[in-house]
């Protein structure tokens, strides 16, 4: 089998080298820069009224990043990533098909208080994509994914990454992504990249269309969103929904529809997800 590299969905995750190793593997160990402290100082506590809770500002480009939770009392309102205008310049020069650097970092603190089942954010820079990884020449972009499990150290030949999915817990029209050489996307540590094939990645003005997502032993992990540079630089909008399942991997509220967007008060750009419903029916533990 060919050697492939990954992308969250032709372009989402995390920029790796790949080791040279025989499966259906596109990407390699996580190398992470800039990893914010899990154990950062914050008070858990919910305040009342319209709060927003913060993570660690991080240096991205010639600018900074930052993980934010929204909510009012103890309903999360929005969940993401904010970009000052400076992290869309002075990236890295890679060649097509790398996804670095990545920035990774907990939520804040406040997470589980909100009933999120997710625990982690990761922004990634890919400088685009090329076939074999995806049928179209995509431009530079981030990637934005939250996590439902922390990340975790695998090795091939990857068997939680590639466990089956029971078809509940896929959303309607969500299938595997398969490469052309016949492989899955495979990024070690967070799962086999499955898509809405009726918005396919690559496609303007974004390089995922939200309909991302990675399933890890059997399930949902990740949903995965994906912006070209030249979009943020526009200060555009742009919001889709997110598809269901009828299964979800644990409780917690999960969003329904993704966003992109600048704002203009604080001047940073927004990739989130928003729109929370509590999980129906959850995996039997």
């Amino acid at each position: 089998m060919k050697r492939a590299r990954a992308g969250w969905g032709a372009g989402l995750i995390l920029g790796l080298v790949l080791p040279t190793v025989a499966g259906p593997v596109c990407a390699g160990p996580f190398d992470y820069i800039n990893r914010v402290d899990e154990n950062q100082s914050q008070s858990p506590g919910l305040a009342a009224g319209l709060q927003t809770y913060y993570g660690a500002e991080q240096p991205v480009g010639n600018g900074t990043g930052r993980c934010y939770i929204t909510a009012v009392g103890n309903v999360p309102i929005s969940v993401g990533w904010e970009l000052t205008d400076g992290a869309l310049t002075n990236l890295p020069d890679v060649p097509p098909n790398s996804e670095a650097p990545v920035y990774a970092a907990p939520l804040p603190p406040q997470a589980s208080a909100l009933g999120l089942p997710f625990k982690f954010m990761i922004i990634i820079y890919s400088s685009g994509h090329v076939p074999p990884i995806t049928t179209n020449n995509e431009p530079p972009h981030f990637h934005a994914a939250i996590l439902v499990n922390p990340l975790q150290t695998t090795s091939a030949p990857y068997p939680l990454e590639t466990a089956p999915v029971a078809a509940p817990e896929l959303p309607p029209g969500v299938i595997e992504t398969i490469l052309p050489d016949g492989m899955p996307v495979i990024v070690p540590g967070v799962g086999t990249n499955y898509d809405d094939p009726t918005k396919p990645a690559g496609l303007p003005p974004l390089s995922t269309l939200g309909q991302n997502y990675f399933y890890f032993n059997g399930h949902m992990n990740a949903f995965v969103l994906g912006p070209t540079i030249d979009f943020l630089a526009s200060k555009d909008t742009a919001a889709d929904a997110i598809k269901q399942p009828q299964l979800f991997p644990a409780a917690g509220a999960y969003p329904q529809v993704w966003i992109t967007r600048w704002d203009p008060v604080k001047q940073v750009h927004v990739i989130a997800v928003e729109d929370f419903v509590t999980a129906g029916q959850v995996v039997t533990p």
